[in-house]
């Protein structure tokens, strides 16, 4: 038997594909227009073009390494990491972020900001209960 929840979800990640697509032709076509903008224009999120679309370094404005978030801590976990630009970060969930060796909570909660701020929405991805305590707890003191 089919599930309709399943067929619902896949027909809704086609319609993102589908917009993905006409994006990045745009891209093509007029390639000084701002991603971000034409996400925000067609209502998909920033964030979700880049883990669709790929290895982009294709970021709003001049933003497109890890260097120009303006990290404290968190750029050099991040780089002994091997992460460098803003389309691998992208592509991460908060879980894989914690999950860093040497990532703290605090770091990973600076760096969920710090990619809002440019229109990047991370996922938060699967934590134990302790860990999502944690998460919670840090996001609600940094807000």
């Amino acid at each position: 038997m089919i599930n309709k929840d399943k067929i619902c979800a896949l027909n809704m990640r086609i319609d993102e594909l589908q917009i993905i697509a006409e994006i990045l032709e745009d891209l093509r076509n007029d390639p000084s227009r701002d991603p971000v903008d034409l996400c925000r224009e067609k209502e998909i999120d920033f964030g979700r073009f880049l883990r669709y679309a790929g290895d982009l370094d294709l970021v709003k404005g001049e933003i497109n390494t890890i260097e120009d978030l303006g990290l404290h801590r968190a750029y050099y976990v991040l780089k002994r990491a091997g992460i460098n630009t803003i389309s691998e970060l992208a592509q991460l969930t908060v879980s894989d972020i914690i999950g860093i060796r040497n990532m703290g909570f605090i770091s990973a909660a600076e760096i969920v900001k710090a990619l809002a701020k440019i229109g990047i929405t991370i996922l938060e991805g699967p934590m134990n209960p302790e860990e999502m305590r944690r998460w919670t707890e840090v996001m609600s003191d940094r807000r």
